[in-house]
């Protein structure tokens, strides 16, 4: 196998979800956008802006290290992508942070940040009861994986169950 993870990515759920399609990948070293080029079969770009002007998506998705985030959503925002899907944390800077709500408060564009998990009922609560919630049981270890299939999003429905079951035991091993 190549070596990259099924779907711990995303560019494998977009790959896997029948609602959506991977378009292209964007990857600044090339050893490794070749690798993800030979799994996915998707054009390839090392620079982004080439990418987002030619294939022109409807979802973008910043997956970059945090301290880029900001020229990546202002170039998304540029360019008209549709919808921005930037990962956590949202910037290296909180001066960063709010030059990028500004940036897309002025744009067409819905913007979200992926920190959708900290706000759930179960971290909320964990939350108050002083747990310190500090993993990150990715797919590695996911369990659920090859027992939900049905949306094809699967590591993200076992992620959550896990992160219940690391949170239980925090909170109740003592």
């Amino acid at each position: 196998t190549s070596g990259i993870p099924k779907p711990a990515s995303h560019a494998a759920a977009l790959a896997a979800h029948p609602r959506t399609a991977l378009a292209a990948l964007v990857d600044p070293d090339p050893a490794q956008l070749k690798l993800a080029g030979e799994y996915y079969r998707v054009p390839m770009y090392t620079d982004p802006r080439e990418c987002l002007e030619k294939i022109r998506p409807a979802i973008a998705i910043i997956a970059t290290p945090p301290h880029t985030h900001e020229a990546m959503l202002a170039l998304a925002l540029e360019l008209g992508v549709p919808a921005i899907v930037c990962e956590k944390p949202v910037s290296d800077s909180l001066d960063a942070a709010k030059r990028m709500i500004a940036q897309a408060s002025h744009g067409n564009s819905i913007v979200i940040v992926n920190h959708q998990r900290r706000f759930l009922p179960l971290f909320k609560a964990a939350e108050a009861m002083g747990a310190v919630l500090f993993f990150h049981p990715q797919p590695q270890n996911n369990f659920m994986l090859e027992r939900a299939t049905r949306y094809g999003l699967n590591n993200s429905r076992g992620v959550i169950v896990e992160d219940a079951i690391v949170v239980a035991v925090l909170i109740f091993s003592g």
